[in-house]
């Protein structure tokens, strides 16, 4: 119980060192633009929360809770709907969410403090977390809780160009993938406790650069050419180039696992 207390206060350090400016979501377009910045969090793929203009998005027992967190002395729930069951994670792209649940990925528009189904992406039962680049979606299926335990172990790249007409492109076998993130032509993937960082540019022939296994490899947040990646031991810090495809790690910060 307490490796658990103190990795939940790992994530929620993470995700305070990661914030960050985010961008509006265009109705002219399939996908989305940046338009305008605003600060929101910037979270890891298998949050059940995520800030987004002022607004708290949090997943509870297959409910969306909507909290206006404008003034932070008076936090104010406005909407809660529900959605599916098996939802686990979400992750924020313009004002688009993707929910990952145990039975697909599914995306809704932000309407205010309400959401608009769009569309979802069915996959075999398992655990998964997704993100998304602004033309694909990568979602990693892993069956190690016993919920999931007639799934796989892989990661699929999904076309996303028309967002309402989600195609897979490609299946990549893995050995127990978690959480994931995407940057530029770089995608980092947590799989059997390393870190795994891919070249994208081709999505049909993901090219490995590095592994990483300083930690127990959980969830990674990128940004702006910085990585935190969070396990069960720790946290630890890199710096990436987008342009030169080069990562190296910088510093780590480990906890006792009793």
């Amino acid at each position: 119980m307490i490796r658990y207390i103190k990795y939940i206060l790992l994530l929620a350090v993470a995700y305070i060192c990661a914030m960050c400016e985010s961008k509006m979501y265009d109705p002219n377009t399939d996908i989305g633009s940046p338009i305008s910045p605003g600060l929101s969090g910037k979270g890891g793929s298998m949050a059940r929360f995520t800030i987004s203009d002022s607004i708290l998005y949090v997943l509870r027992d297959g409910d969306v809770i909507v909290y206006d967190i404008a003034n932070p002395n008076e936090i104010v729930e406005k909407t809660r709907e529900s959605i599916n069951w098996g939802m686990e994670t979400i992750f924020p792209y313009d004002s688009l969410l993707f929910f990952g649940s145990q039975s697909g990925m599914y995306v809704y528009k932000k309407e205010g403090y309400n959401l608009e189904y769009i569309t979802e992406y069915q996959h075999i039962t398992s655990c998964d977390p997704a993100v998304f680049d602004g033309t694909y979606a990568y979602v990693t299926l892993n069956d190690d809780m016993w919920i999931c335990n007639r799934g796989v172990n892989e990661l699929h790249v999904i076309d996303m160009q028309t967002i309402t007409n989600p195609k897979l492109e490609k299946t990549y076998t893995m050995e127990s993938p978690k959480g994931l993130g995407v940057d530029g032509d770089l995608l980092f993937v947590c799989d059997n406790n390393t870190l795994r960082v891919y070249d994208k540019t081709n999505v049909n022939s993901l090219e490995l650069l590095a592994n990483f296994d300083e930690i127990e490899a959980y969830d990674v947040i990128p940004y702006n050419n910085y990585l935190i990646l969070t396990g069960m031991n720790g946290i630890s810090q890199y710096s990436y180039n987008k342009q030169t495809k080069t990562i190296q790690l910088a510093s780590t910060i480990l906890v006792s696992n009793q």
